[in-house]
């Protein structure tokens, strides 16, 4: 499973329960890491940042 948490992404093993922080570089109104802003979703109408 995938996930954001201040705008870096994260997965978790389902069988551990280990997390994994897979971006480092989210940063408040900079870098947006799996989560669309409101340009994307206005514009584009793309609510949602990341697909596997």
């Amino acid at each position: 499973m995938a996930f954001v948490r201040d705008n870096n992404i994260y997965m978790v093993d389902l069988h551990s329960f280990d997390e994994v922080q897979i971006t480092t570089d989210g940063e408040y109104n900079k870098v947006i890491n799996g989560a669309a802003d409101w340009v994307y979703e206005e514009e584009f109408a793309l609510t949602t940042g990341m697909q596997w």
